[in-house]
C-alpha cells in the first residue's frame, strides 16, 4: 500500500452517517450487507485489491538510486563493447563495483531492519530468513488430484473436489457411528445442579475496542474483502455502528448469514500430494465476524469459568493455561507415582477430525444443560446452522457448499464451544486421571501391579469409547498409543521378563510405544528426556547453520536478534519440564549454545564460552531452566496459573506449626524419597522458591519478580 493515504481514507469514512446505515431496516442480514458494501467500497477506493505477479528474484532492498546506477552501468557496458574502448570499460567496471558494494550494503540494512522489527517472533523471523536463504515457502497450489484412480487437473474441479471433501468429512465420520445414548443428556452426570442461567449482556463500545485490540490485523480477510487493518484504523468512527449491529443480532437471535461463510485454503501435510486426505483446511472468516465472536466468547467464557463449569482437566483455549502447565502437572503426577514405587500407565488418545464432527444438536442440548436457554440458545443455534464455505486454490474458487457438522474453525467462539462439547468426557473415566488439551486426551493410572493396571485402563478405554460414540466422535485406534512409565531399573526387569501394557479398544490393540511426542515434547518410558534433547539438538544444529550462513549478510547485533527468534525458543520451550534431564544431556545443549555465541561474536573455538554468553546477555541453559522454573512457581503461588498448579504449593504461613517470620514466605516441601520423585515440579519448585531472598519472593508483580530474579 505504497500510495495509501490514511487521512483521506478516514475522511471518507467520517463522511458516512454510520448510525443511519444501521437503522434503515430491521433485518440484520440486510443491515450487515449494506454496512459491509459501503465500508468495503471505501477501502476499494483508497486501497484497491490488485493481482500482482511476484518474482522469485524480487529484491525489495533495491531503491531508485541503485536502479539508476544499474541502468547507467548497462549503458556503459554496451557503449564499451560497441566502441571497443578500454576507457569506457574501466568506467563500467568502476560503476559495477560501486553497485555491488551498495547492493550488499542495502541488503544488509534491509534484513537488519526486518529481523530487528520481528525480534523474538519465531514465525515471522523464519519467513524473513527463508527469503534470505532463497528457500521457497510451501505452495498452496494443487496441480492434480487422484480420486478413484482418476486424475483431476482442472483448477475449478480441484477446488470443488477439495471443498466437497472438507465439507463432508465430518458427516461421513459421524454416519459411521452407531446411535447411542449420550450420558450427559440422559442425566447420568450431575451438572449445573443450581440451574444457573446464562444471559447475553448488552454490548458496549468498550467491549468492541477491547476485543479488537486482541485480533491480529495482519491475518487474511474473509469473503467480504474487509481487512482487519482498515477495520482497526476506522474503529473510532465506526465503533457505535458495530455495537448496534452486534446488539441487533442478539436481540433478533440471528447470526448474519454473510458472516457464516468461510474461505478455506488447503495446506499439504505429508504423503501423496495427489490424495485429498493429505491436506488440512485453514479457514478464514470475515474479520467483523471474528470481532463479534470474540465479544460473545468473552461473555460465555466468563459465565462458564465463574460458575466452575469448565473441567479442571481441560487446559486448551483457556486463560493462564498452556502446554507448559499441562506438562508440569502431568509429569509431577508421574514422578510422584514413580516415587511410590508404582508403574504409571499412560494412554494418549487420538481423535479423528474432532472439531469437524461436533454434532450441533448434541452441542445445543449441552449448552442448555449449562444454562444457555430460550432466546440465548436460539442465537447459538443460528450461529451453528447453515454455515457455508468455499475453497480457494491458486486463485480459483470452488462453489459454496453447506457444512452440517462441526464448530467453526478459525474462531475463538468455535474453540470454546468445542470445550463445552467435550467438557463431560472426564466423567466417563472411572480409574485413571484425565488430562485434556483442546482435543488431545491422555489417561494416566498408577499401580504396583501390571495386571491390575492393564485391567483398569482397559475398562477406562471401553467407557471412553462408549462416551465418544454417544457424542458422535471417532477414535483413531491406529494412532492411539500407550506408554508404561517407571524407573530405569524396572524398565530393565520388564524387558527381561517381556512385560508389556497390553491394552485394546474393541479388540484392536493399542500401540505400546517407547516414546511419544506429546504437546511438542518427547516423553520416554523412564522420563530421562534423552529423546527430546536429541530432537531439540537437531533443530538447534539446523538453526546454527542458518545463523552461520546469514553472518555473511548481517551484523552481529542482527544475528543476536536472529538467535532470539529462531534458536532460543527451542531451548526455552518447556525447559522447566525437561530441565531435570541428566547433566550430559544438558551439557550437550550448552555446547550448542556456546557454538552459537562463537559464531555471532566471530570468536575462536577456544574462546571462554561463559565470558561470551555473559557478553551477549544470554542465560546459560542451566540458568534458563532455573529462571523459567522460578517464574512458573511465582505464577502458581500468586494466582497466575491454573488451579492445578496453585494446588501444588502451600506457603509455610498457611501452616500453624511454622511461626518464624523468616519462613513465612517459604513453601512446604513435599516428602519425596527417591531421585525420581524429587524431579517433580512440586518438589523442586518448592526448593527453588525457598532458595530465593524474601525481597524476590515478595515481589508485587510478575514483571518486578522477573527483574529481581534475573539480577
Amino acid at each position: 500500500m505504497k500510495k495509501f493515504n490514511e487521512e483521506a481514507f478516514l475522511a471518507d469514512v467520517a463522511k458516512v452517517s454510520w448510525d443511519r446505515v444501521v437503522s434503515v431496516t430491521n433485518d440484520i442480514d440486510s443491515m450487515v450487507e449494506t454496512w459491509s458494501n459501503l465500508f468495503s467500497s471505501i477501502i476499494e477506493k483508497h486501497a484497491p485489491i490488485r493481482d500482482i505477479r511476484v518474482s522469485d528474484r524480487n529484491c525489495p532492498w533495491v531503491n531508485s538510486e541503485l536502479k539508476a546506477m544499474m541502468k547507467s552501468r548497462d549503458r556503459l557496458k554496451k557503449a564499451a563493447v560497441s566502441a571497443k574502448s578500454e576507457t569506457l570499460m574501466r568506467s563500467y567496471r568502476e560503476t559495477r563495483n560501486k553497485i555491488n558494494s551498495l547492493n550488499i550494503s542495502l541488503k544488509k540494512k534491509f534484513y537488519k531492519d526486518r529481523i530487528s522489527q520481528h525480534s523474538g517472533n519465531m514465525k515471522e523471523t523464519w519467513k524473513i530468513t527463508n527469503y534470505l536463504l532463497k528457500k521457497r515457502s510451501k505452495s498452496t497450489n494443487i496441480n492434480s488430484l487422484n480420486v478413484g484412480n482418476i486424475d483431476i487437473v482442472d483448477k475449478r474441479e480441484i477446488s470443488n473436489t477439495m471443498n466437497s471433501y472438507f465439507c463432508s468429512v465430518g458427516d461421513e465420520l459421524a454416519n459411521k457411528i452407531e446411535d447411542r445414548a449420550n450420558p450427559m443428556l440422559t442425566g447420568i452426570y450431575a451438572i449445573n445442579k443450581c440451574s444457573t442461567k446464562f444471559h447475553f449482556n448488552i454490548i458496549q463500545d468498550q467491549h468492541i475496542r477491547d476485543a479488537m485490540a486482541k485480533i491480529k490485523t495482519s491475518k487474511g480477510f474473509g469473503n467480504d474483502n474487509i481487512s482487519g487493518y482498515f477495520l482497526n484504523l476506522a474503529l473510532p468512527i465506526i465503533c457505535k455502528s458495530l455495537t448496534c449491529l452486534f446488539n441487533m443480532s442478539i436481540s433478533q437471535c440471528k447470526f448474519p448469514a454473510s458472516w457464516k461463510i468461510a474461505r478455506v485454503t488447503p495446506i499439504f501435510k505429508d504423503g501423496d500430494k495427489s490424495a485429498k486426505e493429505n491436506y488440512r483446511p485453514i479457514s478464514v472468516l470475515p474479520v467483523i465476524s471474528r470481532l463479534f465472536e470474540k465479544v460473545i466468547c468473552n461473555q460465555l467464557y466468563r459465565y462458564l469459568n465463574s460458575n466452575g463449569f469448565l473441567s479442571t482437566n481441560q487446559s486448551g483455549f483457556r486463560a493462564l493455561h498452556s502446554t507448559l502447565t499441562t506438562l508440569l502437572k502431568n509429569t509431577d503426577d508421574w514422578y510422584s507415582g514413580m516415587d511410590l514405587g508404582k508403574f504409571v500407565g499412560t494412554v494418549f488418545v487420538d481423535l479423528k477430525k474432532a472439531f469437524d464432527t461436533v454434532d450441533h444438536n448434541i452441542l445445543l442440548q449441552k449448552l442448555n444443560h449449562y444454562g444457555v436457554q430460550e432466546l440465548d440458545l436460539q442465537w447459538f443455534e443460528s450461529y451453528l446452522s447453515n454455515r457455508k464455505q468455499f475453497t480457494r486454490i491458486d486463485g480459483v474458487d470452488s462453489s459454496i457448499q453447506n457444512i452440517n457438522t462441526g464448530v467453526p474453525q478459525g474462531s475463538c467462539l468455535g474453540s470454546l464451544l468445542f470445550l463445552v462439547y467435550i467438557n463431560d468426557l472426564p466423567y466417563s473415566v472411572k480409574n485413571a486421571k484425565v488430562s485434556i488439551y483442546a482435543d488431545g486426551t491422555s489417561l494416566a493410572l498408577q499401580s504396583e501391579n501390571i495386571s491390575q493396571l492393564t485391567a483398569a485402563l482397559n475398562e477406562d478405554l471401553r467407557n471412553l469409547h462408549l462416551w465418544l460414540k454417544g457424542n458422535k466422535l471417532s477414535l483413531n485406534v491406529a494412532k492411539t498409543q500407550s506408554l508404561l512409565i517407571s524407573t530405569k531399573h524396572r524398565q530393565a526387569v520388564m524387558k527381561d521378563q517381556a512385560v508389556i501394557l497390553a491394552l485394546d479398544i474393541c479388540n484392536e490393540p493399542v500401540v505400546a510405544a517407547e516414546n511419544i511426542k506429546y504437546l511438542g515434547v518427547y516423553i520416554d518410558k523412564s522420563l530421562d528426556w534423552k529423546k527430546h534433547i536429541q530432537e531439540v539438538s537437531k533443530k538447534v544444529s539446523w538453526s546454527l547453520g542458518v545463523i552461520k550462513y546469514c553472518k555473511r549478510f548481517l551484523p552481529s547485533d542482527t544475528l543476536k536478534c536472529l538467535y532470539k527468534s529462531i534458536l532460543d525458543p527451542h531451548f526455552r520451550y518447556c525447559c522447566s519440564v525437561w530441565g531435570v534431564a541428566g547433566a550430559s544431556e544438558i551439557n550437550h545443549l550448552q555446547k550448542l549454545q556456546n557454538r552459537a555465541a562463537r559464531i555471532i561474536t566471530s570468536s575462536r573455538y577456544d574462546a571462554p564460552s561463559k565470558m561470551l554468553i555473559k557478553q551477549l546477555g544470554w542465560r546459560t541453559i542451566e540458568e534458563m531452566i532455573q529462571y523459567e522454573s522460578r517464574v512458573m512457581v511465582y505464577k502458581s503461588v500468586n494466582g497466575l496459573a491454573p488451579q492445578y498448579l496453585q494446588d501444588m504449593f502451600t506457603r509455610n504461613s498457611e501452616n500453624p506449626s511454622y511461626e518464624l517470620r523468616s519462613t513465612a514466605t517459604d513453601l512446604l516441601i513435599p516428602k519425596r524419597n527417591t531421585a525420581s520423585g524429587q524431579k517433580g515440579f512440586s518438589f523442586r519448585g518448592s526448593k527453588l522458591w525457598n532458595s530465593l531472598s524474601a525481597e524476590i519472593k515478595s515481589a508485587p508483580t510478575l514483571i518486578s519478580f522477573k527483574n529481581l530474579s534475573q539480577n
